[in-house]
């Protein structure tokens, strides 16, 4: 990301997206966390994930501190 994004990046969103320290989800049932940051490997929007999507999921927020 450039620095000029950096900079404006949290100011720009915040009030578009919530700014939260735990999962949700979000308009399209995907789960996310922060700001707009998407935890969910689910391919398609609004269905049960597979099996392995699942596990890719938990995997990436297992990541998270």
């Amino acid at each position: 990301m450039f620095d000029s994004v950096r900079n404006y990046w949290i100011g720009f969103n915040d009030p578009l997206e919530g700014r939260v320290n735990c999962m949700y989800l979000d308009q399209k049932s995907w789960v996310s966390t922060g700001i707009g940051y998407k935890l969910d490997e689910t391919a398609q929007a609004d269905s049960a994930p597979t099996d392995a999507e699942r596990e890719r999921s938990l995997a990436e927020a297992q990541e998270l501190r």
